[in-house]
């Protein structure tokens, strides 16, 4: 099983274990997604074989399932089977200052000549506001199948 973190390129080819010749396919594979426990590499579909399957722990991103669709298209797969599950989330939490600029003008009693003066006062806060962010890791599994001939 292959982990992964935070990255940015496919996933897919790194865990992919291959058990048959590869070929072009001739257009993007239909995903189907079924539960992570009843997903097996041994497991046939009728009238396909398997060309291989794939096992990994990632952070789920949008680009999962695009990048599963190109992966078994470059390798020649007509369907793919896949399913994950959750293994364990993670809470991180950071603490973010946020400023806020203030001025008051006040008016001091008059002074021995009779004046008043204005005194102008300026100031800053900062406040520590806290950002919760969450992880969320996945076991992820592919079985990539072809038409038999």
């Amino acid at each position: 099983m292959v982990v992964l973190g935070g990255c940015a390129v496919n996933p897919w080819p790194e865990a992919f274990v291959q058990t048959a010749e590869l070929r072009r396919a001739a257009g993007p594979p239909v995903l189907e997604l079924v539960e992570f426990e009843d997903l097996s590499p041994e497991e046939t579909l009728r009238g396909h074989e398997v060309i291989g399957h794939a096992s990994m722990t990632a952070r789920y991103t949008t680009a999962i399932e695009s990048d599963l669709r190109r992966f078994g298209a470059e390798i020649g797969a007509d369907r793919v089977v896949w399913g994950l599950r959750l293994l364990h989330t993670e809470l991180d939490t950071d603490l973010r200052p946020v400023f806020e600029t203030d001025s008051a003008t006040y008016r001091t009693r008059r002074d021995a000549d009779g004046r008043r003066t204005e005194v102008r006062r300026r100031g800053t806060s900062t406040t520590y506001v806290p950002v919760v962010r969450e992880r969320a890791y996945y076991a992820f599994r592919a079985v990539f199948y072809r038409r038999a001939d």
